[in-house]
């Protein structure tokens, strides 16, 4: 089960990466314009609306989810935590006991 749970996170943080492109694309206006105009281009693209094809566990049929920037900024990030924690939790669990000593 956590196995499952695991790859859907790991997935779901894959998918959500933005292409190169678009990083490329953001640089350039920053260069050119004043701040107060590349916070507000910033605050605006993170308030843009973006639908994505996601496959639903259980189902052939995949779904379309839609939120904002900010929205899939939020559950990338959740997702890195909530993989982090499993992998930091199974760490320790499968860890060998520590040695004792004997009273010698």
């Amino acid at each position: 089960m956590i196995a499952v749970v695991f790859a859907a996170v790991l997935m779901s943080a894959v998918q959500q990466t933005p292409p190169p492109a678009m990083d490329a694309q953001l640089s350039t206006p920053a260069a050119t314009t004043p701040p107060e105009t590349v916070d507000e281009a910033r605050e605006a693209r993170l308030n843009e609306r973006v639908c994505r094809n996601e496959a639903v566990v259980g189902t052939r049929f995949g779904g379309q989810i839609c939120m904002t920037r900010r929205e899939w900024n939020q559950r990338r990030d959740e997702s890195r935590r909530l993989a982090h924690r499993l992998e930091s939790g199974n760490s320790r669990q499968n860890s060998p006991p520590l040695a004792t000593t004997t009273g010698r």
